[in-house]
């Protein structure tokens, strides 16, 4: 309803009409939602005439078709490969259409390779990003020098090194720090407070500043009821509690832990030293603040720290937060509608603005269930008699570098796909030790459940089966299993999946590992609706033949490709972090694994171990 003059002004943004909008997923509506008001505006035809990222370049023609909108211009697919100007120019030449001689480099390519290719073609010359709008980002270059300047642009890139566990990183933490030849203090996150703790220990606290975590704050006698207020989501009563423990304390280093974690900004503005803090620490800050730094993130933060945070809250909950009418017109109309959700449904919050709630309305709800985050969450699922919900898939928007060996740069672009996300592939060291695979089984909770629930097993405890598998190995000092069964492995140390993240008291011993870490499928359905991927597991997820790093097997699966590598990334995830308990890469140590599911580096043992004779060697390949 406002003026058009101003669309060429670029001020139609500031109209007093003006209303925040989103397509609606759901195909019965065949229109658009007013985020103020929820209101439903059906509509005939889109003309997308957004230009550049998330405009043209098949995003927005995919979530129209998604919706069952129709629209004019390209489809999803042409947008995507026109988007692509490298793709676009190899399918336009592939096909006999004369276009720009045109070259695709990376930031792993030498300026002297560069040079070479480039030496046939004719000043001047235009670089350009792979994916931008048509005229975003570009350079014209008339010298080689100009090119040189133009390639060492770098913003808000996340740089991925794939290095396998046990390779040394705190060694090269050390030497960036001690080099001292980077203009902005190095920050180092790393997934939890032991390892931090373990970090500082190496590096040495003159040499970096700690940012405390929760558990490194001394609270005798009160950490379980504050952790409680955290969990309510209730931060006000828990940041009250905290500085009441800080006043009983008297050591000045103490006394400094519960200044520096109540106000990190404060600190982290004004210091010009390294710094460490956990990746929770690191996903609470602001950018403004972050971007003081030169961020390094030890370990896969998007797999320990965001994809498998699954929050759950209770449907009686939610019932009684309507009832009592404590909450805003737009959010009781949300929880109605997540209500009114068909059993192993999902939806996406509509309201994408993160507000704060009242604390007082936490209080007068009298539940353990964490309101916040809950009303917080990018997307949720109905389940039995809850609602599960996974928190908004985000990182900070400034340059980063995460180094770990799980990483996968395609899952990075499924979920930051406006992110330059650049991958520099480390080769792969072998292992000092060794690593021994028994696939005959795939160990899941539900195999190892049927194995000792049959009728003719001749395991009918979990005991009796452990201490069967445990006997085609040597001398193993710890085990790995799932949680639910980790106490009964006869071993000393134990371990469950979802619990290892940067455990190195283990370094050099023998260890076994039973079981394929698969994650509820409510947790892979979740992630991938949250992508724009909806697969129901009632009618997908069965035994299917899958491919990973050129092995061929059966498992639990889905049909939908993007989803499959999201459920084998985090598998392979999770057993990766087993394995590297024992640092093979610089022990001569021995794990097994009993698991159809591929590791890096195995030498498969085909024999069914259930049946054959106890053998530690066995068929080996």
């Amino acid at each position: 309803n406002g003026d058009v003059n101003n669309i060429e002004k670029d001020e139609w943004l500031n109209e007093k009409d003006t209303k925040r909008i989103t397509i609606s997923t759901n195909r019965s509506d065949h229109g658009i939602i007013v985020l103020e008001t929820n209101e439903i505006i059906q509509i005939d035809v889109a003309f997308p005439v957004l230009h550049g990222q998330n405009g043209e370049d098949g995003r927005l023609q995919g979530l129209l078709e998604l919706a069952e909108i129709k629209y004019v211009g390209c489809d999803m697919t042409s947008s995507a490969i026109c988007m692509d100007k490298y793709l676009a120019h190899e399918i336009v030449s592939s096909n006999g259409y004369l276009s720009p001689i045109s070259y695709l480099f990376n930031e792993k390519d030498s300026y002297e390779m560069i040079e070479n290719k480039i030496r046939n073609l004719h000043f001047p010359l235009f670089v350009k990003p792979l994916k931008a709008g048509s005229s975003f980002g570009i350079t014209k270059i008339k010298t080689i020098s100009e090119l040189k300047e133009a390639l060492k642009s770098k913003k808000d890139q996340i740089h991925l090194i794939s290095g396998q566990t046990g390779i040394g990183k705190t060694s090269l933490y050390i030497d960036a720090i001690n080099s001292r030849k980077y203009k902005k203090p190095l920050l180092i996150a790393v997934p939890t407070s032991d390892l931090k703790s373990e970090l500082i220990q190496r590096i040495g606290k003159e040499n970096i500043f700690d940012i405390p975590s929760f558990d490194d704050l001394p609270l005798i006698g009160r950490r379980f009821d504050i952790q409680q207020y955290y969990n309510q989501g209730d931060f006000e009563k828990a940041r009250q509690c905290i500085i009441e423990c800080a006043r009983d304390v008297c050591e000045p280093e103490e006394l400094n832990k519960f200044r520096v974690y109540l106000n990190p900004q404060i600190y982290l503005e004004q210091t010009s030293s390294c710094v460490i803090m956990t990746h929770a620490r690191l996903l609470s800050l602001p950018d403004k603040i972050l971007k003081r730094f030169e961020i390094i993130i030890d370990e896969d933060i998007l797999y320990n720290s965001i994809l498998v945070r699954v929050g759950s809250i209770k449907i009686s909950t939610l019932k009684k937060i309507l009832e009592k009418n404590y909450l805003s017109y737009a959010k009781r109309e949300m929880i109605q509608d997540l209500l009114a959700l068909k059993e192993k449904k999902c939806c996406i919050n509509r309201d994408y603005i993160p507000n704060e709630i009242d604390t007082r309305i936490i209080k007068r709800c009298k539940t353990n269930d964490n309101i916040a985050e809950f009303l917080k969450a990018g997307c949720y699922m109905k389940l039995d008699d809850c609602i599960k919900y996974l928190p908004p898939i985000k990182l900070p928007k400034c340059k980063m570098i995460i180094l770990s060996a799980t990483l996968d740069q395609t899952i990075y672009e499924i979920f930051f796909p406006t992110r330059n996300i650049i991958y520099h592939e480390v080769k792969q060291a072998a292992y000092t030790g060794n690593l021994i695979q028994y696939p005959a089984y795939s160990m899941s909770r539900t195999a190892i459940k049927n194995i000792v629930l049959d009728e003719n097993s001749d395991y009918p405890t979990l005991s009796m089966l452990f201490e069967k598998i445990i006997s085609h190995t040597n001398n193993v000092v710890y085990g790995i299993t799932f949680k639910r069964y980790e106490e009964a492995l006869p071993l000393g140390y134990t371990l469950h999946f979802g619990n290892l993240t940067g455990t190195d008291y283990l370094s050099g011993k023998n260890g076994i590992i039973i079981g394929t870490s698969h994650f509820p499928t409510y947790l892979y359905e979740l992630i991938a609706y949250s992508v724009g991927i909806s697969e129901k597991s009632k009618n997908s997820y069965k035994n299917r033949q899958v491919s990973y790093k050129g092995y061929d097997f059966i498992m639990m699966s889905y049909k939908n490709k993007i989803l499959q590598k999201i459920q084998l990334y985090l598998i392979s995830s999770e057993l990766e972090q087993a394995v590297g308990r024992s640092r093979l890469l610089r022990t001569n140590s021995t794990v097994y694994v009993f698991s159809n599911f591929p590791c890096n580096q195995a030498t498969f043992c085909n024999i069914d171990y259930l049946k054959d004779a106890d053998d530690p060697e066995g068929n080996i390949d």
